[in-house]
């Protein structure tokens, strides 16, 4: 919220109570070694049948594991926190510092989760073994900066694996080749949930995997439309196979759902991206077709109209207009290439050769 509109007051309001929460998880869900446990509520991911051993309940229970995406979650949060103390001043204290040493603990115990056979993170149990659940909460480690470079491609090659993650609707909250997966959804066994696939979205953005972003989020936003058209409203999550909303779903779930006609269509299908502090604007155009957005939020009370006209082909330069209430830095990118420009009375100059 605060690099899309700048607002430090909030910041400074809410940082406290962020640093005090992640202090309470550390404090009441961690195991002697650091590592985090949670629940299938804890988690959110209610009732995935694979994830703990069979005689143990998958919803209420902590199975005395440690939990792949609780501590790629609290990297995550390490991360947020340490990067809003310096905004705010405030990385030289103590309980600052506290979380700076857990993030090195937390990143040099990340390689735990790691089984080199199948190139995946999986939850580890009591005795010490994978649970080989190959469950969406793995790809945490993305968003999270903690898959090394060697790691990358095969992590990332299972999210187009049509045996496993590239199924018709992607992406399923586990691997089609889970023992319990559930071509209907099953709730979180199989279903393509919003919350989850925007979470691999943003992991994927962080190591500029864009191209791949896009392939997945056209194909989420495709789907919700699509099962939009048939029912009139959007669902709770949706069945991985068919065009379908997923069983055990609820109706007028606008909730994260709203996220697939808003963050995932501007800033993944469209790929518009907006640093406010910079007033920089990231552009990834892939859409040949005219598209673009009237009235994007700038922060401080400035908004711009940005629009990208029809092309032919993803090889042609994208021909863009772009009209905003300040001062802009704009970068287009597409198809392997990329340009520069700056905004000056709503008349764009290349930043590289000063051509209009």
């Amino acid at each position: 919220y605060y690099l899309q509109f700048g607002d430090k007051k909030r910041l400074a309001k809410i940082f406290p109570h962020l640093v005090a929460y992640h202090k309470w998880l550390a404090d009441n869900h961690t195991w002697r070694d650091g590592s985090y446990w949670s629940s299938g509520f804890g988690c959110g991911m209610d009732n995935i049948k694979s994830r703990l051993p069979q005689d143990i309940n998958p919803m209420f229970s902590h199975g005395h594991m440690a939990w792949n995406d609780t501590n790629f979650q609290q990297i995550l949060s390490t991360e947020m926190l340490l990067n809003m103390a310096k905004i705010l001043g405030r990385s030289n204290e103590k309980a600052v510092a506290e979380i700076a040493s857990e993030r090195k603990t937390l990143f040099e115990n990340a390689e735990s989760f790691w089984d080199d056979k199948t190139s995946y993170y999986y939850d580890i149990m009591r005795n010490g073994d994978f649970n080989y659940s190959k469950h969406i909460g793995a790809y945490w480690a993305l968003i999270a900066g903690v898959v090394t470079d060697d790691k990358l491609h095969n992590f990332v090659s299972h999210l187009e694996n049509t045996s496993e993650f590239n199924r018709p609707h992607r992406v399923p909250t586990v691997s089609a080749d889970d023992p319990f997966y559930d071509s209907n959804g099953g709730y979180w066994n199989g279903s393509v949930w919003a919350p989850t696939t925007y979470m691999v979205l943003k992991g994927l953005e962080k190591y500029d995997l864009h191209s791949l972003a896009y392939d997945i989020a056209k194909n989420h936003l495709d789907n919700v439309v699509n099962v939009y058209k048939k029912t009139g409203t959007l669902w709770e999550n949706y069945s991985p196979e068919h065009t379908v909303q997923g069983n055990n779903s609820k109706s007028d779930f606008v909730g994260w759902t709203g996220l697939v006609p808003i963050a995932v269509m501007f800033e993944y299908v469209f790929g518009i991206h907006y640093d406010a502090q910079n007033h920089h604007l990231t552009w990834h155009i892939n859409l040949t077709d005219r598209h673009g957005v009237k009235h994007y939020p700038l922060g401080d009370g400035h908004f711009a109209d940005i629009i990208c006209e029809k092309r032919n082909s993803v090889c042609d330069e994208p021909q863009i207009t772009v009209n905003a209430s300040c001062q802009l830095n704009v970068d287009i990118i597409w198809n392997g290439h990329s340009k520069k420009y700056v905004t000056q009375s709503n008349i764009l100059i290349d930043r590289d050769s000063d051509v209009k």
